[in-house]
């Protein structure tokens, strides 16, 4: 997997990640061992196990006290993508809209020349004037 997408992926995102594995396991322990009290600490060991990580590492995620490194990310991203796999790239998709989005933000109000539609088109307007100032003494 690209580890450079980590860099990308928004802590709510993250969130959204450990929420997908934690209810698979979750539904899983629940019908292994059903109406069992304490079913918590055998997800977030199932987990930890299958991930490398710490149980208290699981119970930080899922506390919402940590955002994981970028090395348990790519792990919980791709057992994500194992076990739930539409789900979790509708999830990367609507993360990927919101940058996509934000950027447009940017662009409209720092780019130089004329703003561009969807389809790359420009669009006609008054540009905007150089903050740039000539030299004094020189014209």
């Amino acid at each position: 997997m690209e580890k450079g997408i980590i860099h990308f992926i928004t802590p709510e995102t993250r969130r959204k990640l450990f929420e997908i594995v934690y209810n698979v396991y979750w539904v899983k322990a629940r019908e292994e061992k059903p109406r069992e009290k304490g079913a918590k600490p055998i997800v977030n060991k199932a987990i930890a196990e299958d991930l490398g990580v710490s149980p208290q590492t699981v119970k930080a995620w899922k506390a919402g006290r940590s955002k994981g490194s970028d090395e348990c990310i790519l792990k919980l991203l791709e057992k994500a993508l194992e076990l739930e796999p539409e789900e979790t790239l509708e999830i990367l998709r609507e993360d990927l809209r919101k940058h996509k989005a934000i950027i447009e933000v940017i662009e409209a109000k720092y780019a130089f020349g004329n703003p561009k539609t969807e389809k790359g088109e420009n669009v006609k307007g008054p540009t905007k004037p150089s903050a740039l100032k000539s030299p004094r003494g020189r014209s």
